[in-house]
């Protein structure tokens, strides 16, 4: 990463390890982060999701501002970070297959970078897809069965 994206994320990472009301500054610092337009930024921006974060809006907001990024580069650094976000955070993980899994153009291309990533992430990717297919079958049975092969 170049010293711009990792001063950035370490601003937004020490935000969020912030009490009290820090929504206006972790509001900016991740909008300057975001603002630096370079796809390192997306690794670093999902591994800050956070399933036992007490402020889950922050969360959203993190998740929102990945989505800005081109599709391509989402659903690589999403396959790229998987394992990890997988164990930190399972139920992000999970949610964001699941907005994969609804659209075409992302399934597609999640589809092709899970067939490309190492066994760890596809076994991890194949399970999330099972599990959503298991626990809502009319909404992902057939999307997610393209990823499960």
């Amino acid at each position: 990463m170049t010293a711009d994206v990792e001063s950035a994320l370490a601003r937004v990472e020490a935000v969020l390890r912030e009490e009290g009301d820090i929504n206006e500054e972790f509001s900016k610092a991740l909008e300057n982060l975001l603002s630096l337009q370079n796809p390192r930024v997306l690794r670093g921006t999902l591994l800050l999701l956070d399933d036992s974060h007490e402020l889950q809006d922050l969360m959203w907001a993190i998740l929102h501002g990945a989505e800005r990024f081109d599709y391509r580069q989402y659903a690589e650094a999403y396959v790229d970070v998987l394992p990890e976000l997988h164990r930190k955070s399972p139920d992000w993980a999970s949610f964001i297959m699941g907005s994969c899994l609804n659209s075409e153009k992302f399934r597609m291309e999640i589809k092709k970078r899970i067939y490309q990533a190492d066994a760890e992430t596809a076994a991890i990717a194949r399970g999330i897809c099972a599990a959503l297919k298991e626990e809502h079958p009319a909404q992902f049975g057939v999307t997610a069965a393209e990823i499960i092969g």
